[in-house]
């Protein structure tokens, strides 16, 4: 069985999971809740609340590559190698060089990084899309265009010759779904249970895949989205989420699965009246309602303007209502590219701003000497050294540098440390090179 559960934001759809999946397993009965990464935290929180440990055993939180990470624990497979990006390169060049000769067009093109890293990201999508080098070479023959057949054919050779290269003691992290996709064939992982589907807004051909696996083995389904039934339009911010819903129907109805009507949620729980009114905006494009002067909207040409309008906002409310620059937050939705122009803006219009941005571990001496510390245990002399630079350390500055050029004039590592040494500090010199001249 297949039902769908549509509503607005906050109108209790991950609520009303969370209530299906407590009397699931009061029953003894298990589930399995399949929600984006980001949000898997939050769900298992509110289940746990919800249910209490006695039976959290009966449920688990997933996100797709968590549920490839779990089905790889009990069938095998997580014994490889997964590759960086480093790998995939030095990878797609040696496919590249090695299919050269039978490329027709880009074969000009083997030895060029540049379109090795072009050819990676294009193969990367199709892995994404679900998209074979199979299907590739299907479409390279029924395509009217030569030129395009013949692109078409090259990029399935290549496709096909990296996967060569990498599938036998590798993992490339775009091919992790393809393989869940392969072992929930034999595996039945989902049988005897139900499984809910919540907080996407899409999914890539991979996740459509595992869904249409997830169809064709769970007793029942639900999938949760965002969606205003109420005022249906063909184009809308909801299109693609309608789209996704519709692909599931599909592949519910090629396993011939029953689908129940949708459970429609329309009560809001917002608690701001301005939220409430911008979501009608948004949805409806007509205003009704009233935000009290609490809520401002700004239509701008560019970040640099957006990031202006915020800070002079700021510098305003500061002078006229007497607040002060720590009860303003700035939140974008991508912190790389938006941070210049805050900080640019901020600096223009004498805002103090504090950036919450991520620094790495290794920034931290601290961490850096234990880190150090830790593979030091080899004899390493880069990772003594990089210890001792570290400033936890008991050596000096002088002591430090003296150590390391005495080291590597002697090329000492290894067990090396672990002896006395003896010899001098000039490296290698003759007799008449220790007597002293005027």
């Amino acid at each position: 069985m297949l039902q769908f559960i549509l509503g607005l934001p906050l109108t209790g759809k991950s609520t009303l999971i969370i209530e299906k999946v407590k009397e699931l397993a009061n029953n003894g009965c298990k589930s399995v809740i399949i929600v984006p990464e980001q949000t898997s935290f939050a769900t298992e929180k509110a289940v746990y609340n919800a249910i209490g440990d006695s039976f959290s055993l009966n449920v688990e939180i997933l996100s797709f590559s968590r549920l490839y990470d779990e089905i790889c624990r009990k069938t095998g497979g997580v014994a490889a190698r997964t590759l960086n990006e480093s790998d995939k390169i030095i990878f797609m060049s040696k496919a590249l060089k090695q299919a050269a000769n039978e490329l027709k067009l880009w074969g000009k093109y083997s030895n060029s990084l540049n379109f090795a890293k072009k050819m990676l990201d294009t193969v990367g999508e199709f892995k994404i899309g679900g998209i074979s080098s199979a299907r590739l070479y299907e479409a390279s023959k029924s395509a009217k265009s030569q030129t395009l057949s013949q692109k078409l054919s090259d990029l399935a050779l290549i496709y096909e010759t990296y996967d060569i290269l990498t599938s036998e003691r590798f993992i490339d992290p775009a091919d992790k779904l393809t393989k869940l996709y392969s072992k929930l064939e034999d595996n039945r992982y989902f049988g005897g249970k139900t499984v809910f589907i919540d907080g996407f807004k899409g999914f890539t051909g991979q996740q459509f895949n595992i869904i249409d696996r997830i169809l064709a083995q769970a007793d029942n389904v639900y999938c949760a989205f965002t969606d205003d039934t109420a005022a249906f339009r063909e184009y809308d911010i909801f299109t693609n989420i309608r789209s996704a819903k519709n692909k599931i129907e599909e592949l519910a109805n090629n396993h011939r699965i029953k689908i129940q009507e949708p459970v429609i949620l329309n009560k809001s729980y917002y608690n701001s009246d301005s939220l409430r009114y911008l979501e009608r905006l948004l949805c409806e494009k007509t205003e009704k309602g009233n935000c009290n002067d609490s809520l401002a909207i700004c239509k701008a040409n560019t970040i640099f303007d957006e990031a202006d309008f915020a800070a002079r906002t700021i510098k305003q409310l500061v002078i006229n209502e007497n607040l002060r620059f720590k009860d303003f937050a700035i939140i974008t939705r991508d912190n790389e590219k938006y941070t210049p122009a805050v900080e640019y803006a901020c600096l223009k219009n004498g805002v103090e701003c504090f950036f919450d941005k991520k620094v790495s571990l290794l920034s931290f001496p601290l961490s850096v000497a234990v880190l150090s510390a830790i593979k030091a245990t080899d004899l390493s002399t880069e990772n003594i050294l990089r210890f001792h630079k570290s400033g936890i350390g008991i050596l000096s500055a002088n002591q430090i540098s003296e150590l390391e050029n005495y080291a590597y004039l002697w090329n000492i590592s290894g067990d090396m440390w672990l002896k006395e040494w003896d010899m001098d500090v000039r490296g290698f010199v003759t007799g008449d090179d220790t007597k002293k001249t005027d």
